[in-house]
C-alpha cells in the first residue's frame, strides 16, 4: 500500500483523532508520523505510537513520539 494510502486509512485516521482528542498533535510529514504533545503523558504517547506501528504491517512509516518543542 502506497504511504499516502496507508496514512489515509481509517484505523489510522481513527488513532490520530482519539490522540488528538486528549490534547496531542500529528504531524506527518511524507513517511514520517510525529505524536506531539506537552499534555499527554510519554507512556500514552508511546502507546498510540505502537498502536500506529502495529497497524503498518508493510513497515513503511516511522512513528515517533515528541513531548517537548
Amino acid at each position: 500500500m502506497e504511504v499516502e494510502k496507508l496514512i489515509g486509512h481509517p484505523s489510522l485516521q481513527r488513532e490520530f483523532k482519539r490522540f488528538r482528542q486528549l490534547g496531542g498533535s500529528v504531524r506527518i510529514d511524507g513517511d514520517k508520523i510525529v505524536l506531539f504533545s506537552e499534555i499527554i503523558p510519554i507512556e500514552v504517547a508511546q502507546d498510540f505510537a505502537e498502536r500506529i506501528r502495529s497497524l503498518d504491517e508493510e513497515k513503511k512509516l516511522e512513528v515517533t513520539v515528541q513531548t517537548e518543542a
